[in-house]
């Protein structure tokens, strides 16, 4: 069950010191100060579940969240997040079989290294207004994509 009441400063510091094996970390629908993801979120490396998504998260994902290898699903939906999504950031995470990045303010081109991801099963990425997805067509999909969704993109 998910609980808007939770709000305020995450101690990243703390987590990482003391849960160092963390694999799964919901931080939908609450509420973080400043909405910013913090760049610690990174220092979790075997985390295989991230979801933060509605927790009106603001500015541009860090990339740090590059460092997070063991990546299965990573949602950070119904947020506010505006900016380009660099390529960078996103090139080692080739294990990702879901990424919902939809209902934000994504601009620009989406990274190349997407297409290299052989895992991804599900991409949504619809209301992204200014996200440009010119890479769909030519080359749509990996061998394992089962769902992509592009509306209102």
């Amino acid at each position: 069950s998910h609980n808007p009441q939770i709000f305020g400063q995450l101690a990243i510091d703390g987590f990482t010191k003391n849960l160092p094996t963390l694999q799964s970390l919901d931080l939908s629908y609450t509420s973080m100060e400043n909405g910013q993801i913090p760049s610690e979120l990174g220092r979790f490396s075997r985390l295989t579940e991230l979801n933060l998504a509605n927790s009106n998260h603001n500015g541009t994902l860090p990339s740090e969240l590059g460092r997070l290898t063991e990546l299965r699903i990573l949602d950070v939906s119904a947020n506010v997040f505006t900016g380009t999504i660099p390529d960078i950031s996103w090139s080692s995470l080739q294990r990702l079989e879901y990424l919902n990045i939809s209902y934000n303010q994504f601009q620009g081109d989406m990274p190349l290294s997407w297409k290299s991801w052989d895992q991804l099963e599900t991409l949504a990425m619809n209301g992204n207004s200014g996200l440009n997805d010119r890479w769909l067509p030519e080359e749509p999909y990996g061998p394992n994509m089962a769902f992509v969704y592009l509306f209102k993109t």
